[in-house]
């Protein structure tokens, strides 16, 4: 009985070893040429920085086998698993240079990947690209450089103010945090409220500003394993409180380009003509400082008067007259901020040069490199460069950004300088760049700085 029962099993066995060499035969027909002599091995890159959703990526890498000429006119398989999807699936294919360098460029991405590639019965590691999630600020927000007003006060409260957008929607609950700049002006940012994707991929955060002056104001979503965390473009805002009607005061233009004047005027109710009013002042940047008189006057008819200004950072102004005090108007002073003609096109691989001055010349002051992804998902930030030292002072400082764009394809860039307590940020005219096909073999790892992006902050 013993021996009848393994019988079936006995029988199974020299199937399987019948079948073994065809099973190795078909493998080695997955090339037309034979195995290498010792077994191969393959290296894969894909970027290190995270890329935005509905933008492509290049992976490349190199097969390296004992004899070098092994390595040349073998298939690469390249496979993919998208999350929130489980297992892998072919996305590409590629045939070795001479070198057994190789790239693949598979659809556009929306989601975090997981790669691996096979060939010549050898097996990469894996390697991750990581999408950030698509993050937009739309109405009600208020656009970039907008004059805000405090809600302290109870007889001139004014409503909060409200910052929404919308992100994917599967980042549905992901936690969204509304942060601002601290006045350290070292890329430190510190939450000041949140709130929750809701199941239509929108969030919306209400904040309270009581004290008057800029804000570097930016919405970080930071979700679940589908995406990685990503931030919107830093907008800079002014801080205002509500009119005194005894005593107003406004400026003509607000906020001013670093070398612009503006008039600073208002009027003062009831007051007869030359009634004295003297202008006070202190700069942003001057910590614990308090308003100091700047200019005197008179009023006009109607109780009306002005005067003209120049600052060179931004400043809070305060105008009084013998009986009563203006509320505080906050003047934003931008950077003037020039860029140099960049290249049209440059290779893949190849680095591209972009480089411009800044006024006033804020040394060790962050750049950022920004592009609009193809879905015209708002502005990210693809590498960050640091303004260096003026010649003389009062002189522009120059600020340079070296990217190697490894993804071929239309750009749509521009650079941004970011606010800080001394001046707000300001950004260059958008510009397009166009990256062509390179060979694999000039493809290399991406640089250490070129994942120097900004951190969350605080979330």
């Amino acid at each position: 009985m013993r021996s009848i029962k393994l019988v079936p099993f006995l029988a199974a066995a020299a199937t399987l070893l019948a079948l073994a060499p065809a099973g190795a035969s078909a493998r080695r027909a997955h090339n037309a040429r034979p195995h290498a002599s010792h077994p191969c091995r393959i290296h894969l890159e894909t970027p290190k920085a995270p890329i935005a959703t509905g933008e492509s990526a290049t992976v490349f890498g190199k097969l390296t086998c004992p004899q070098p000429a092994e390595a040349a006119g073998r298939q690469i398989t390249l496979y993919e698993q998208s999350a929130p999807k489980a297992g892998f699936t072919q996305v590409g294919a590629a045939t070795t240079e001479p070198s057994g360098a190789f790239q693949v460029t598979p659809p556009v991405f929306t989601t975090n990947s997981t790669f691996y590639a096979v060939s010549e019965g050898a097996q990469s590691s894996h390697r991750t690209i990581t999408v950030s999630a698509p993050i937009t600020v739309g109405p009600p927000t208020p656009a970039e450089g907008a004059q805000l007003l405090t809600s302290a006060g109870n007889k001139r409260r004014h409503p909060p103010v409200t910052f929404a957008g919308e992100v994917s929607l599967l980042d549905a609950g992901a936690v969204v945090v509304l942060q601002r700049e601290n006045a350290t002006a070292n890329e430190e940012w510190r939450a000041i409220g949140r709130g929750t994707v809701d199941g239509l991929g929108r969030y919306s955060i209400m904040h309270n500003f009581v004290i008057p002056g800029d804000a570097n104001i930016r919405v970080v979503v930071h979700p679940r394993k589908i995406n990685a965390p990503s931030a919107t473009s830093p907008m800079s805002y002014e801080i205002s409180q509500a009119q005194n009607p005894a005593l107003r005061l406004e400026s003509a233009a607000d906020p001013l380009l670093y070398g612009q004047s503006t008039t600073i005027k208002g009027v003062v109710a009831g007051a007869a003509a030359n009634t004295p009013v003297t202008l006070l002042a202190h700069s942003r940047a001057a910590k614990g400082a308090g308003f100091a008189p700047l200019a005197t006057g008179h009023t006009g008819t109607g109780g009306s008067y002005e005067f003209t200004q120049t600052p060179l950072t931004s400043t809070f102004y305060r105008v009084s007259s013998a009986t009563t005090k203006s509320a505080v108007l906050f003047e934003g002073v931008k950077y003037a901020l020039t860029v140099a003609p960049a290249p049209s096109t440059v290779q893949a691989g190849q680095p591209a040069t972009f480089s411009g001055t800044v006024l006033p010349a804020p040394a060790g002051h962050v750049v950022y490199l920004e592009r609009q992804g193809s879905l015209k998902l708002g502005w990210h930030v693809v590498d960050v460069g640091v303004v260096g030292a003026p010649a003389k002072a009062g002189e522009a400082a120059a600020f340079s950004i070296a990217h190697a764009f490894l993804s071929l394809g239309s750009y749509h860039l521009r650079i941004k300088i970011p606010g800080d307590p001394g001046n707000q940020g300001a950004s260059s005219a958008p510009f397009d760049m166009t990256v062509t096909p390179a060979p694999a073999s000039a493809l290399h790892p991406e640089a250490p700085g070129n994942t120097r992006l900004p951190g969350e902050g605080q979330l």
